[in-house]
């Protein structure tokens, strides 16, 4: 494989999971992150993954609050949560120590 390659996280997705039992929420928001309901073997989980299409994977202030948002979903329903990392790191300085992105 070519590191240095991108790749959409969305298609490993489709393959761990059950057919056609992927639901990804907040598509339009927060696109440097993808979460996702789906079943895996047939039981429920939440999927959590960095998207190497945006910003190389890194991650950014709202694909943060993407996350975080959809972590308390996850355990207000008790759903194991999976998560598919793949990413450089955080990007970080003044600017996105304002918008909280580590908190």
């Amino acid at each position: 494989a070519d590191r240095k390659k991108s790749y959409d996280v969305r298609t490993v997705l489709r393959e761990l999971a059950d057919t056609g039992s992927a639901l990804e929420l907040k598509a339009g928001y927060g696109k440097a992150a993808v979460t996702a309901l789906a079943r895996i073997e047939g039981r429920p989980i939440g999927v959590i993954a960095n998207q190497p299409l945006v910003l190389g994977g890194a991650l950014d202030a709202p694909a943060c609050d993407k996350l975080a948002d959809f972590l308390d979903l996850c355990e207000r329903f008790r759903l194991p949560v999976l998560t598919l990392c793949d990413t450089p790191g955080f990007i970080v300085g003044p600017e996105f120590e304002r918008k909280a992105l580590v908190k």
